[in-house]
């Protein structure tokens, strides 16, 4: 393969398409006679310029829009340092992925490479060096290890490990084509389970960034690869942020994918932690129901959906997600960040604790947090002494408990129950509701313990 720089072949290549086409070959002897390699990839150029037309004109709003793929398919063979490219693996929206080899140690690698389009920007240039900054820090089963970062005659790139699978974005678009079949379609028993636990190693990699400031701000399924032993790796670290640096982001813009953004997030609000636990949150919703929390297809009435309305139970749309899991992927989809989990590692151990047949902590996330965020003002001293003996509640106005129909008797028996304890808020002495809520929510996780043991 020819290791030409873009830099040396770019002003060729021009003069040679503002050339008619019988001309060319003529003029690359004449340019390249004592350089071979050269010319063998100016030819190469020109056969992708055919295929591929108008992939070198200045950059422009025309140019931004055109899939980078167009712009990409030029480095197939260049070398960028210690790294020769060899194939397109794919594109984002400023970069490109492309299977490598490191030549010094002989290894396979991805080379994520800046579009040549927009190497003039300084803000796509800073967001790039803040990814390889942050990423460079990582070292965790997973998540992706980096092995170098560098700019070569003007193009900027990271070499990182080479994952090779499917996406589980892949895995859930298959599963959704296959939905209603016996080979597919909505997860059974086992692959909850499965998926809970990619969620909980994927939460343990998470836990390792924020330890070390960086907030990933893009999780989504995408970016989540099964390793050839089936495990979950983080990749992609594109709009990545240094907590102890400032934001080189464009004003105005927005990073992440709005249909897996934390409410803060499509408020233009700073995104934390919490802000990944969202995502992830969002990512567990998927697997287990194969849809998202909102689908809406405007952007804008998706960002609303996502601000302000509370995702349907995932149980409602697969009865094998258990009342435990439920209250995890709920807890992490909260609106408010003070709600969700505090951290990637709670997460992960509240997982970690359902699987191991124990309720977990979201449990406690509960009735009278619920009860908190309708209730009057004047009635919040009143509902704020329930928070303390609120106990898996969450679920009393869900389907926790729908299943058998011989249940049902006992649901609708719990709904009025609870109905009744609501209405004493705030008129009854505090005391006498504490009573009845303590008696509710110890025969309420009785209940949620023998169906955790059912499924």
């Amino acid at each position: 393969m020819t290791s030409i720089p873009w830099s040396e072949a770019k002003p060729l290549l021009s003069t040679l398409l503002g050339l008619p086409p019988e001309q060319r070959s003529q003029r690359i002897e004449e340019l390249t006679k004592d350089n071979p390699k050269l010319r063998a990839e100016l030819v190469r150029l020109l056969d992708v310029h055919a295929a591929h037309p108008g992939f070198l004109e200045p950059p422009g709003k025309d140019s931004i829009e055109r899939p980078l793929r167009e712009t990409s398919l030029a480095f197939v063979g260049c070398r960028l340092g210690d790294f020769e490219l060899e194939a397109l693996i794919g594109t984002g929206g400023s970069s490109s992925v492309y299977r490598a080899r490191q030549l010094s140690l002989g290894r396979p690698a991805a080379v994520k490479l800046l579009g040549h389009q927009f190497c003039l920007s300084d803000n796509a240039r800073a967001r790039f060096q803040r990814e390889a900054s942050a990423a460079s820090k990582l070292r965790h089963d997973a998540i992706v290890s980096i092995y170098s970062y560098g700019e070569h005659e003007g193009a900027h790139y990271i070499a990182m490990e080479l994952v090779e699978g499917r996406t589980v974005a892949e895995l859930i678009e298959e599963r959704r084509k296959n939905e209603g079949k016996p080979s597919g379609g909505l997860p059974d028993a086992g692959v909850v389970r499965l998926h809970a636990g990619w969620v909980e190693r994927i939460a343990r990699g998470l836990q390792h960034c924020h330890d070390h400031g960086v907030v990933h701000r893009d999780v989504k399924p995408h970016n989540i690869v099964l390793d050839a032993n089936g495990l979950p790796r983080l990749v992609d670290f594109g709009v990545a942020k240094l907590l102890e640096f400032g934001d080189a982001t464009a004003h105005g813009l927005i990073p992440g994918t709005l249909g897996y953004m934390s409410p803060e997030q499509t408020r233009g609000e700073p995104a934390d932690a919490r802000s990944d636990v969202y995502s992830l949150g969002i990512v567990l919703y998927e697997l287990l129901t194969l849809r998202r929390p909102f689908e809406q297809a405007d952007p804008a009435a998706l960002a609303s959906a996502i601000a302000n309305e509370r995702p349907v139970p995932a149980a409602k749309f697969n009865r094998n997600v258990p009342p435990g899991l439920a209250a995890i992927c709920a807890k992490a989809l909260a609106k408010q960040p003070a709600q969700r989990y505090s951290s990637a590692a709670a997460m992960a151990e509240d997982l970690g604790r359902w699987a191991a047949g124990s309720p977990p902590l979201a449990l406690d996330r509960s009735w009278g947090e619920r009860i908190r965020e309708r209730v009057p003002a004047r009635r919040v001293a009143a509902a704020a002494l329930l928070l303390v003996l609120g106990f898996g509640a969450y679920f009393g106005s869900t389907s926790v408990l729908a299943g058998p129909s011989a249940k049902e008797r006992e649901l609708q028996a719990l709904r009025e129950r609870k109905a009744l304890i609501e209405e004493r808020i705030g008129k009854a002495p505090p005391d006498e509701v504490v009573k009845d809520l303590e008696a509710f929510n110890q025969y309420l996780l009785l209940l949620i313990r023998q169906s955790e043991k059912e499924n």
